[in-house]
């Protein structure tokens, strides 16, 4: 009804069509979360595991220079995949 096919069934998308939209905003999200967050998640990894406990510019110098803007991506293809699959899952389900 908020589509403005509550009176006429004729023109009214589909159960699948709907369904298909939702799961493709779902794997929108999924992949801008991802890569949004990967660099983040990069950094706060490499900060933990460092026994020296450096600053967060100290670690965004080193990732540059031992892997150069790419080294923050590391990883962003399971995260890409992962992160679509729940958002799909997630938006589907709810709806």
């Amino acid at each position: 009804s908020a589509l403005g096919h509550l009176n006429d069934k004729e023109d009214a998308p589909s159960q699948l069509k709907i369904v298909g939209v939702q799961a493709t905003g779902g794997m929108i999200a999924g992949a801008v979360t991802s890569c949004v967050s990967t660099p983040l998640d990069t950094i706060k990894t490499r900060l933990q595991v460092n026994q020296n406990k450096p600053k967060a510019s100290e670690v965004v110098r080193r990732l540059i220079a031992e892997d150069g803007w790419k080294g923050f991506y590391r990883g962003l293809g399971p995260r890409f995949f992962s992160s679509s699959a729940w958002g799909t899952s997630m938006i589907v389900c709810y709806e």
